[in-house]
């Protein structure tokens, strides 16, 4: 699901590396908020300056995620001694498209 370049041959790279990952999911959108919730628990284990997410469904149509690092964190990712990525400005659409478990055509 995920690819990401080889650490030890960074040739195609500008400033930065790409990781990216695509993936088709039964239903997603009715745990879309549980979904977003263990991404952003990865997103805490890396380190990033921002990260997309293009979400494409037939019952919720698309949406647009974005999260952007924020250089005030302390002991931020770009000193001598980096430390993961754990404050962000969040943009983009719902966290959540359902209540309790809702589905389309219940009553």
């Amino acid at each position: 699901m995920f690819n990401f370049p080889d650490p030890e041959n960074i040739e195609g790279t500008y400033r930065d590396q790409v990781i990216t990952f695509g993936a088709s999911y039964k239903s997603v959108e009715y745990e879309w908020d549980e979904w977003l919730n263990k991404f952003e628990a990865i997103l805490r284990k890396l380190y990033w300056s921002s990260a997309t997410i293009h979400l494409e469904t037939e019952v919720v149509g698309d949406h647009k995620y974005e999260w952007i690092f924020d250089i005030n964190q302390p002991d931020n990712w770009i000193t001598d001694n980096p430390q993961p990525t754990t404050m962000w400005t969040f943009s983009g659409g719902p966290r959540k498209f359902f209540d309790n478990n809702t589905r389309i055509g219940s009553p």
